[in-house]
């Protein structure tokens, strides 16, 4: 975006800049959440871990965690696997992302 300003091309590409500021917002958003959810204290991570068979709501907010944090849709069709990776990623969160 910098260089479309930079260049004189923003009124030109004035659709692009626009989806790329929305973009770019929806990014910052994602980064707080994801910041967010690493910060969870250990005996929330020790609750998530407990759930062997977690109620579809909580399922569905674990999926969603899954996906913020990076993981791949296809990963989260495991269902015994959704806990223990979100624990292993919170748990690991120094090393997780460059963190």
């Amino acid at each position: 975006m910098n260089n479309v300003r930079k260049h004189g091309f923003e009124e030109e590409l004035q659709p692009e800049m626009i989806e790329a500021h929305n973009l770019l917002l929806r990014l910052r958003r994602l980064e707080r959440i994801r910041a967010e959810i690493l910060e969870l204290k250990q005996s929330t991570v020790a609750e998530i871990r407990s759930y062997s068979s977690p109620p579809p709501i909580v399922h569905s907010v674990m999926i969603g965690t899954f996906l913020i944090l990076g993981h791949m849709e296809k990963e989260t069709k495991v269902k015994n696997s959704i806990a223990f990776n979100i624990v292993t990623t919170v748990v690991d969160k120094e090393n997780y992302f460059g963190c």
